[in-house]
């Protein structure tokens, strides 16, 4: 594929919850201790970037 002509764009979601931030985001943490190699976590601050590998990601 010629990469002049690619687009790439990265999906937002939005979900409101009823916990506080900082329990939400270090269940977050504790998960990138135990997750499967088909998803990489990075998280900077209250950012949650999640990236899903392989079979598991629809094009």
């Amino acid at each position: 594929m010629n990469t002049n002509n690619e687009i790439r764009l990265h999906l937002r979601f939005y979900k409101e919850v009823n916990q506080d931030i900082d329990s939400l985001r270090q269940k977050f943490i504790e998960f990138t201790t135990t997750k499967s190699s088909d998803y990489i976590l990075k998280i900077k601050e209250y950012h949650i970037w999640i990236n899903i590998k392989g079979s598991k990601k629809a094009h």
